[in-house]
């Protein structure tokens, strides 16, 4: 019944998104006039995604010589800011207007970004390249638009017809590689807009400084991320809890840091609840910085001067890669090829029970939180990937 429910769900998106892309793409798409000479960037991202592409947005902005415009999600608006790689960003709460649920705002979203006049368009393949950022780059009137085709390009509407309908949006196209993760495609996609040869592409942090400087009062520390946007994505918190411990027994001078946005200060509070309150004494949490902004740098400084970073997959890994920091990531097969491993992170170990159903995109047929592939990974998984820290 549930698996019925499902197909008929996808069925009735699917049919509305071909027609929400025909209605957009042929009856009230506006000609591009005075173009100008903006080059527009669409991302759907998190923190993690956009970090992940800073090499895309560096090369762009170098080889058209000019800094560029990002429609994104709202909550990316002081980072990208602050990355100068933009002159402006275009903030849309992404996931609202994601959902056909709101598709008042969705359709107001899109009605606005009509007025957008671009030289070059680019829809950046990120966290899935979503039917909404489809119909971004039918409305946005632009002299040439280059975009990413890939099995998305079908599966958004459902049926080759929309595949069809959104190759008529642009002028060139990137064929994303399977056998290639995210990273890979997006130098491969450089290289094209670029017409250059590029072998690897990874960017760093430095645009972000300066960093506040180390806290000293912390001495050695490793730093522990508990959190994730999606609850089905985090390990649980007693497993933190018991690895936080093994550590501060074996590394009697040393501290643990707890880092977390506000929304995952309970998450926080249920780790240290499992702690005993003499090893408790050396456990410090991060409070959060009073903008953003602040928090992200605090983030980057305490992921720089850790001693090694524990942290399931989520931005901070990202941050922590870029860092050079030894990192393991807690992760699941949701994307298993795609967002990880990436084998340019090479501090980094990915912690993960191998299953069947890998690749399985977050459509968990076991419907558990976290995932089951989260919940069977053990916590002696990780204590042999600590190497001397424990």
């Amino acid at each position: 019944m549930k698996k019925s429910l499902q197909k008929i769900k996808r069925f009735c998106r699917g049919v509305l998104s071909v027609n929400e892309l025909l209605l957009w793409q042929v009856c009230l798409r506006r000609k591009v006039r005075a173009h100008g000479d903006k080059v527009v960037v669409i991302q759907d991202c998190h923190v993690g995604d956009f970090l992940i592409s800073l090499p895309f947005f560096q090369r762009m902005r170098d080889f058209y010589g000019r800094k560029l415009t990002l429609v994104s999600d709202k909550r990316i608006v002081p980072l990208a800011m602050a990355s100068g790689c933009f002159d402006e960003v275009v903030a849309v709460d992404m996931k609202r207007a994601s959902s056909f649920l709101h598709i008042f705002c969705r359709w107001k979203t899109l009605w606005r970004l009509r007025k957008l006049n671009a030289k070059v368009l680019l829809q950046k393949y990120s966290v899935g390249g979503t039917s909404l950022e489809d119909c971004m780059a039918a409305v946005i009137p632009a002299v040439e638009k280059i975009g990413v085709e890939s099995e998305k390009t079908v599966s958004n509407g459902g049926c080759k017809f929309y595949g069809r309908l959104l190759k008529n949006n642009f002028d060139k196209l990137y064929k994303y590689d399977t056998k290639l993760n995210l990273l890979e495609n997006e130098n491969a996609f450089c290289n094209m807009v670029c017409s250059a040869n590029e072998q690897e592409c990874v960017g760093n942090l430095e645009c972000f400084e300066p960093l506040p400087e180390r806290d000293k009062s912390l001495g050695n520390y490793a730093l522990f991320i508990v959190g994730a946007d999606d609850p089905r994505r985090r390990w649980e918190p007693w497993k933190f809890a018991e690895v936080a411990i093994k550590y501060l027994e074996k590394n009697p001078e040393n501290k643990v840091l707890f880092s977390g946005t506000p929304a995952e200060q309970p998450i926080i509070a249920e780790v240290l609840e499992k702690i005993p309150s003499e090893l408790k004494k050396r456990t410090r949490v991060r409070e959060a910085e009073k903008d953003y902004l602040s928090s992200i740098k605090r983030l980057m400084s305490d992921c720089k001067h850790a001693e090694w970073v524990l942290t399931n997959d989520t931005g901070p890994m990202h941050i922590a890669a870029k860092c050079g920091t030894k990192t393991l990531c807690i992760t699941g097969g949701w994307h298993w090829g795609v967002f990880s491993p990436c084998k340019e992170y090479q501090s980094v170990e990915f912690i993960h029970q191998k299953m069947d159903c890998y690749n399985c995109g977050s459509f968990c047929k076991y419907n558990t939180t976290p995932f089951k592939c989260l919940s069977d990974l053990t916590i002696d998984a990780i204590l042999r990937n600590c190497g001397e820290s424990l």
